[in-house]
C-alpha cells in the first residue's frame, strides 16, 4: 500500500470526522444562547408519580419539541422505574440534529460507551451516585467524546461536581432520598456555581412563572419533563414557557 493511498484515505476519514462533529451543535454552545434554553425530555414513567404518558409515537413528540423551540433533547432510558429504553434514545438520535442527552443512572465507564454507541451526545452523571467517582466519570465521558451534564442537589455535592471539572451543572430541585421537589434548592445553590459553568435547573418546572424564576436566578437552561409530557399540546406548552422567560426580560 503506497503512501499516497493512504494520504488519500486520511483525507476521506477526515471529512468522515468533520461530518460527525458537525452533526450535531454543541448542547453546552444550546444552552448558552440568548435567553433560558430548554432541553425537552421524553419521560413515560416516574416513581413519584407513576405513569406520565404512553408515548406511543417518540417521533410525533420529539417533532412537537422541535417546532416548539427546544435546544436539546433529554431521553430517559432507564426501564424498570422510567419504562425508558436505549431503543427510544437510538430512535430520537438518528432523527434530530438537536444535541440528545441520555438521562439515566450512570455508574461505570461501560454505560458511557453504551451511551455512545446508541448515538447520544450526552451524558447525565449524578454525583449523590458517582461521589468521588465523578472526576473519573467525567473524565471517561470527555474520552469519548461526548458531554456531560453533572447533577447536584446540595452545596458538597456541587463542590465534587466543580473539582471534578464539571462545564455544565444540573440542579435538581426533586430530593432523591424523599422524591419531593423544592424549587428553592437552585435559588440556595444558583449563587455558589462558578460563572464559567453552564448551569441548568430541573424538576419541579411546569409554567411560564416557573420558567421566569430560573431566569431571573440567572440559570441558562431549565430541563422539563412531566410539564410537557402531560400537556396536550407539547409545542404550545414550550412556547408558554418561552413566553414566560420574554416576560422576564421586559
Amino acid at each position: 500500500m503506497s503512501l499516497k493511498f493512504l494520504d488519500k484515505i486520511i483525507a476521506v476519514k477526515e471529512r468522515e470526522i468533520t461530518q460527525l462533529k458537525t452533526k450535531r451543535p454543541s448542547l453546552a454552545r444550546s444552552l448558552r444562547e440568548e435567553g433560558l434554553s430548554l432541553i425537552a425530555e421524553i419521560k413515560r414513567s416516574s416513581p413519584s408519580e407513576g405513569t406520565l404518558a404512553a408515548i406511543q409515537n417518540p417521533l410525533k413528540l420529539l417533532r412537537s419539541y422541535e417546532e416548539g423551540g427546544a435546544a436539546a433533547i433529554s431521553v430517559l432510558t432507564e426501564k424498570q422505574y422510567f419504562n425508558g429504553s436505549l431503543e427510544d434514545l437510538r430512535l430520537i438520535a438518528q432523527n434530530t440534529q438537536l444535541p440528545v442527552l441520555r438521562k439515566d443512572f450512570l455508574l461505570s465507564p461501560l454505560q458511557i460507551v453504551e451511551s455512545a454507541e446508541a448515538g447520544a451526545s450526552a451524558v447525565l452523571l449524578i454525583v449523590k451516585l458517582l461521589g468521588e467517582r465523578t472526576g473519573k466519570m467525567l473524565e471517561y465521558t470527555y474520552a469519548m467524546g461526548l458531554e456531560a451534564l453533572v447533577e447536584v442537589q446540595n452545596l458538597p455535592e456541587l463542590n465534587i461536581a466543580i473539582q471534578a471539572g464539571a462545564k455544565v451543572v444540573v440542579v435538581n430541585n426533586r430530593n432523591l432520598d424523599s422524591l419531593e421537589v423544592d424549587l428553592n434548592t437552585s435559588a440556595i445553590l444558583r449563587s455558589e456555581i462558578p460563572e464559567d459553568c453552564i448551569c441548568v435547573s430541573a424538576s419541579g418546572i411546569f409554567n411560564e412563572y416557573d420558567a421566569q424564576r430560573m431566569q431571573d436566578l440567572a440559570y441558562d437552561g431549565i430541563l422539563v419533563g412531566q410539564g410537557l409530557v402531560q400537556s396536550q399540546d407539547p409545542k404550545k406548552q414550550i412556547s408558554v414557557l418561552r413566553k414566560g422567560v420574554e416576560k422576564s426580560c421586559a
